[in-house]
């Protein structure tokens, strides 16, 4: 998220996505990830039928070389992170770095994130 809270970081890196029941994308923008996600600044990412427990906007993604800045934007039912087996959950508003490749836990979404290339 940019200092002033309003916009996203500056993207630096290529991410591939991999939603359930999805081909993978390739990704090189700020994403927000939801349910029906909608916010200035940023790609939207819908989690489709796997949405449940997702809000609307749930998440920021801003790939950063080989790390993923994530953020949860005060969803109801939080955002975790899993990497190397270990499953951290987010402080809302907080932007965290994260270590590629990785899982997101949206809900009860889980969103597959890599490393493009």
């Amino acid at each position: 998220m940019a200092e002033d809270g309003t916009g996203p970081a500056t993207a630096s890196g290529t991410l591939e996505i991999r939603l359930p029941g999805n081909a993978p994308v390739t990704v090189a923008t700020p994403m927000v990830m939801g349910s029906d996600p909608e916010r200035d600044g940023f790609a939207p990412v819908a989690l489709g039928e796997a949405a449940e427990g997702a809000s609307r906007n749930h998440a920021t993604v801003v790939p950063c070389d080989e790390l993923v800045e994530v953020t949860d934007l005060g969803s109801a039912a939080g955002t975790s992170v899993m990497v190397n087996g270990v499953d951290v959950a987010l402080v809302p508003w907080e932007p965290t770095h994260v270590t590629l490749p990785c899982v997101l836990l949206l809900g009860e979404c889980c969103v597959e994130l890599a490393a493009a290339g």
